[in-house]
């Protein structure tokens, strides 16, 4: 089977390392600090596919999007004008500031699904039991003064 998962979202520079607090938000200092956003996508033998998609409120085309095969393994590849990083075994990683994330809204809130979807087929079609989804959402807002 497929594993989908997204991990913990940061902001991991300048410390103190910037996390989702319990009420779903993420505040960032100034519009150029890179937002960490890193997942899961894997099968036991690299049999899938996966999509991430992160969409603002409900604004089309997403804020970001990538698809790609699992076997890419560790180094990077290009996807929605941004670099996605694999340290391999179905690990990824893509950093991309707020005003990329929220275009031009000061805060935004985002809905991220990943979809993992196993290449096997019965010798007609593809088997669906085999994959995996995660949905993750987030606020990206300013931080509050002190």
């Amino acid at each position: 089977p497929c594993t989908a998962q997204i991990d913990e979202l940061s902001i991991p520079e300048p410390a103190p390392k910037k996390v989702v607090d319990d009420c779903g938000f993420l505040r960032y200092a100034t519009l150029l600090e890179d937002v960490h956003i890193p997942w899961v996508a894997s099968h036991p033998a690299h049999f899938c596919r996966f999509t991430l998609t992160i969409i603002r409120g409900n604004v089309s085309p997403p804020a970001f999007a990538v698809s790609q095969l699992t076997e890419v393994g560790s180094g990077s590849f290009d996807a929605s004008s941004q670099t996605v990083e694999s340290t391999g075994n179905g690990r990824f990683h893509v950093d991309i500031t707020p005003t990329e994330l929220l275009g031009s809204c000061p805060e935004g809130a985002f809905a991220m699904d990943l979809k993992v979807r196993a290449k096997a087929t019965n010798g007609i079609y593809r088997i669906p039991s085999y994959d995996a989804e995660a949905i993750r959402g987030f606020a990206l807002a300013p931080a509050r003064a002190p």
